[in-house]
């Protein structure tokens, strides 16, 4: 949905929809000014509409990469 740049319906929605874009900042670097605009304007929308924590800090991995929980 995100892809097709299809809007959420519910805070279910939003909330993956939100996972996927705040992921996307984690290419900054590779991504055109437009495209960043968009994925922070869409999060600028998006989070207070459906309730969720407004943040357009990149969305933190905590299950594999650089973030990832060491297991002992």
């Amino acid at each position: 949905m995100v892809a097709d740049d299809e809007h959420s319906l519910n805070k279910t929605q939003a909330g993956h929809e939100d996972g996927v874009l705040r992921a996307l900042l984690h290419f900054r670097r590779e991504m055109s000014g437009g495209l960043h605009r968009h994925i922070l304007t869409r999060l600028a929308n998006l989070q207070p509409e459906f309730g969720l924590t407004e943040t357009t800090a990149p969305l933190r991995c905590v299950t594999r990469g650089a973030d990832a929980r060491r297991r002992r």
